[in-house]
């Protein structure tokens, strides 16, 4: 799925017509409008960078719902996005990350290091591995 709008909220996971592009929270907000603008909805949501934020600009709101299992922002709970009464939230939510840690070394999982190094630094990108 490219996008989904209704006449209120527009999802997309990165922008419309670009699933790699990664628009950083401090994004200029001539940038933030200029993807997430013509979609025509006043809150515009994605999620690509797995950093979640909120941000309001005169007639446009751009939220990202950040991640559950691989947040790239320093914190290592998973975060999703709420949106009531078109009022979207962040929400963060703690596990047991040394059981996580734990499950993906014990699963044989062929990037199990990589995703444990990422899923404990919480800062994305790609981790020095021994």
């Amino acid at each position: 799925m490219e996008w989904r709008r209704d006449s209120e909220v527009a999802l997309v996971h990165a922008v419309p017509g670009d699933t790699w592009k990664g628009v950083m929270p401090d994004a200029p907000e001539e940038e933030l409008r200029g993807f997430y603008g013509p979609l025509g909805a006043g809150l515009a949501v994605y999620c690509h960078i797995h950093r979640p934020y909120i941000r309001r600009l005169p007639t446009l709101t751009v939220a990202n719902a950040g991640s559950v299992g691989l947040p790239y922002d320093g914190d290592a709970g998973s975060s999703y996005l709420i949106i009531e009464d078109g009022e979207p939230s962040v929400r963060r939510v703690e596990y047991d990350l040394d059981r996580h840690l734990a499950d993906l070394k014990a699963s044989g999982y062929p990037t199990a290091r990589w995703l444990a190094e990422q899923a404990r630094t919480a800062r994305g990108g790609f981790p020095k591995l021994d």
